[in-house]
């Protein structure tokens, strides 16, 4: 069987019998692959969805951008110059304390 070309991406079938589809879309800041995938139920969806990422990556509306944290993004949304209601809102997330509660140490 022949490869296909390369920047195609792949369709593999997965072991619970749904199908991958994986697509590259950029490179990340340290020269790795980034991909754009999806899990389908059919394998002609999943060429579907293959040939559908392929199309937007050439039309440039899949583009790999930088990633960013939690954190940028949310001071980026609300325009605040400080960052302490983030790090309130950060530290309350990864110790599980709900909203609204006193922050305990």
């Amino acid at each position: 069987m022949k490869r296909a070309p390369k920047g195609l991406g792949s369709v593999s079938r997965l072991q619970n019998g749904r199908w991958l589809v994986k697509v590259p879309v950029g490179k990340t800041a340290q020269g790795a692959t980034r991909y754009k995938s999806k899990v389908v139920g059919t394998k002609s969806e999943a060429k579907k969805w293959q040939n559908k990422f392929i199309a937007l990556r050439e039309q440039q509306q899949l583009v790999a951008g930088p990633r960013v944290t939690l954190k940028d993004y949310a001071l980026g949304l609300s325009g605040c110059r400080s960052s302490s209601l983030i790090e309130i809102f950060l530290m309350r997330r990864s110790t599980g304390q709900r909203p609204g509660l006193p922050i305990t140490p």
